[in-house]
């Protein structure tokens, strides 16, 4: 079971609801609700009632990802070295070092950014 799910039950539990409860609080349909909880796109008015209806914030139910594409050939700079050990241990053969903290994709890959902030 995934980190978001697990969320997600101990969340109902703490209300003593369980998911098929959630349409009817919402009036969102249970796949639009399903689509919604598992990060799928829906619009922010969807993850808003959710989170009304289970009294507590959108981030606490709502996956809050983003997925980039990083075409192969993206360099990127890192800060120090821990940076260029969590990358490449993180990325594997997807990345080359061609300067001490200079890192190229090697081929394209997908990645998951989440908990964006300045």
């Amino acid at each position: 079971m995934r980190a978001e799910q697990r969320r997600i039950k101990s969340v109902l539990a703490q209300r003593g609801l369980k998911i098929s409860d959630v349409p009817l609080l919402t009036g969102f349909s249970m796949s639009t609700i399903y689509r919604a909880l598992s990060g799928g796109r829906t619009g922010r008015r969807v993850k808003q009632a959710i989170a009304n209806a289970l009294s507590c914030q959108v981030g606490d139910v709502v996956p809050n990802e983003r997925l980039f594409l990083i075409p192969a050939g993206t360099q990127i700079e890192v800060l120090d070295d821990d940076q260029v050990g969590d990358f490449r241990a993180e990325l594997g053969d997807a990345v080359t070092l061609k300067t001490p903290r200079k890192l190229t994709f090697v081929r394209p890959i997908t990645v998951q950014i989440q908990n964006i902030s300045e």
